[in-house]
């Protein structure tokens, strides 16, 4: 373990099925305070796709919108799989408890997991962090989806507001719909105005792909939009957030560890 953490190199008889047994670890180096802060925030999407070809794992999906910064990403071979977090994104480490939420979901007027009654092609199945907890038809699950996010924005019930509300609704050739609900840790949130009681929400990146959210009050929609984005430069990382404020040899030396790539060639 020693050595794996000193050199980032995995040593194993069998290699453990992995597709790259090398770079695991890198040295933070302390060049100046934009360098640093930069390995504390940096997601590598592996050394393995380095070799490949094909640039479709270096494409910047729609749902990475708000987590993954789009300009934030060296010049040459690790364009575009390496990436940084949005200034504004954070990572669930700690443990949230949701034990009450299916009790909540059930006084909402969810149906029981195992209840005799359940049609299931007409109900949309509900689950907390994978479990099926109950099901629901279209119509319910949509306002369980709406309560929930009342109830986590406003602090009742003991709601958290890192629950991530995954809602999917019924359509032809999307995800399977129903009502996925996250409280495990690992998982990216970010911060956004819930526009119907004006509260602060924090969002996900699965939740964010059935959501509208815009990024100016004069581009909200009352009849689609949801949400709001607190600043307009909030999908960008802290480096290019910083970038029209650094002066003198900042300049130069930003530059040098932010590597500014033409990414949107790549990535969109």
């Amino acid at each position: 373990m020693v050595n794996f953490l000193a050199t980032g190199n995995l040593v194993s008889p069998t290699g453990l099925d992995l597709q790259q047994a090398a770079g695991f670890t890198i040295v933070a180096e302390k060049l100046n305070w934009y360098r640093y802060i930069s390995h504390f925030r940096c997601v590598h999407r592996g050394a393995f796709f380095a070799e490949l070809k094909t640039t479709t794992v270096r494409k910047l999906l729609p749902e990475s919108w708000g987590f993954i910064c789009p300009v934030h990403t060296p010049d040459g071979s690790p364009c575009g799989l390496l990436n940084h977090l949005s200034h504004s994104c954070r990572i669930i480490t700690n443990p949230i408890k949701a034990a009450h939420l299916p009790t909540i979901l059930g006084s909402l007027g969810m149906t029981q997991a195992f209840a005799p009654s359940v049609d299931g092609s007409k109900s949309l199945c509900v689950q907390l962090d994978g479990k099926v907890v109950g099901w629901a038809t279209p119509s319910l699950a949509k306002h369980l989806a709406t309560t929930l996010r009342i109830l986590k924005t406003e602090g009742r019930e003991n709601v958290p507001l890192d629950l991530e509300i995954g809602f999917v609704p019924v359509s032809q050739g999307g995800q399977y719909p129903g009502l996925y609900l996250f409280t495990s840790r690992a998982r990216m949130m970010r911060p956004a105005r819930y526009l119907p009681n004006g509260r602060d929400d924090s969002i996900g990146s699965f939740e964010q792909v059935y959501m509208d959210i815009a990024i100016k009050p004069e581009e909200i929609d009352p009849t689609i939009t949801t949400h709001l984005e607190l600043a307009p430069t909030n999908f960008l990382s802290i480096l290019a957030n910083l970038t029209p404020f650094s002066d003198f040899n900042q300049v130069s030396m930003s530059s040098q560890d932010m590597h500014v790539s033409d990414s949107w060639k790549v990535t969109s």
